[in-house]
């Protein structure tokens, strides 16, 4: 966490304690909670955080790529405390999201590079359908 603190100080981002525990509530969880998630957990030690400093925070972590923001269809965007490159299975009946790391899509990657002469900074693949749980 020091070498991200640095990482954190260099980007300019505002080393609030509210930031802080937003991104250490991120790290800790496996789950992609939404904003609205987030804020009810940090505001157990936060009472007076706002919604909107919530909202600022993400945008300004997801910004500098400290953290994840993963678009779900037809429901609230969810957040994910890992930054690195990797994929998402949301469950089109309960809104489930999972990790998926799948190493064949960093194939892509270097097909479109050489194929079509195109330098690929970044790319995002959720894959929607129906989880386990609900299919039972």
């Amino acid at each position: 966490m020091v070498e991200e603190l640095d990482r954190i100080e260099e980007s300019r981002i505002r080393k609030s304690p509210q930031c802080l525990a937003i991104l250490k509530e991120l790290r800790k969880r496996r789950d992609h909670p939404t904003a609205l998630d987030i804020h009810e957990e940090i505001k157990k030690v936060f009472p007076n955080l706002s919604l909107a400093t919530v909202y600022n925070n993400l945008k300004k972590l997801t910004e500098h790529g400290f953290i994840q923001e993963v678009s779900v269809k037809n429901e609230s965007n969810r957040f994910d405390g890992n930054p690195k490159t990797h994929y998402h299975m949301i469950c089109i009946d309960c809104g489930e999201v999972n990790d998926l790391d799948y190493p064949l899509f960093h194939e892509i990657e270097l097909f479109v590079s050489q194929l079509h002469n195109f330098i690929v900074s970044e790319h995002e693949l959720n894959l929607y359908g129906v989880c386990k749980y609900c299919q039972q």
